[in-house]
């Protein structure tokens, strides 16, 4: 997971409006176990586009652990 964290994160340095490679980083960061920043990245994700429904069903799911 790391080096897909690595690879979403320089995806972001290149179109910090990308919605899909937040969500990607939070999928990594919830698989490493880190609630926090996956949930900051969800919701920056949703931000950017509020249409991806599965980045919100995996942000829902989330906060209820």
């Amino acid at each position: 997971y790391h080096k897909a964290l690595e690879v979403f994160q320089f995806a972001v340095t290149v179109n910090n409006l990308y919605a899909d490679a937040y969500s990607y980083q939070a999928r990594c960061y919830a698989m490493m176990t880190k609630k926090d920043s996956a949930v900051l990245r969800f919701t920056q994700s949703l931000q950017l586009d509020p249409t991806l429904n599965e980045t919100r069903e995996h942000l829902e799911k989330l906060e209820k652990e």
